[in-house]
């Protein structure tokens, strides 16, 4: 049996070369979610899509009591299309609270949206 670290490294080097998480899982003994958790961790997975609906944000002049340097960003339409979609109520991870806090918003804003969508 190999260590945490060593188990770790084992999976980041299988995924670096392509493998899929269930396969690795499979050959290691473990289930899928540890595997991806490590990856996650790791900064080795992520969502293209996120970045694609982080993009679609406009930056856009605001107020002018904003603090210097601080910018303001419009939320474009398909990032409300898509905060809409990933919503889940008493979800740990699709909440607004978390939400907000993934793509840099404030959960008032998050909730508006939710409530405009509806």
């Amino acid at each position: 049996m190999m260590s945490n670290a060593g188990r770790n490294a084992e999976i980041i080097r299988k995924r670096k070369a392509g493998e899929f998480p269930h396969n690795i899982a499979q050959e290691m003994g473990l289930t899928k979610n540890t595997v991806i958790g490590v990856c996650w961790r790791a900064g080795i997975i992520k969502d293209d899509r996120l970045e694609a609906f982080r993009e679609a944000w406009k930056v856009s002049p605001h107020r002018k009591g904003r603090p210097k340097g601080a910018k303001a960003y419009k939320v474009g339409e398909g990032l409300k299309k898509h905060i809409r979609n990933i919503y889940r109520r008493h979800s740990r991870d699709f909440s607004a609270a978390e939400i907000a806090r993934n793509y840099g918003l404030h959960a008032t804003t998050v909730y508006a949206i939710l409530k405009v969508g509806k």
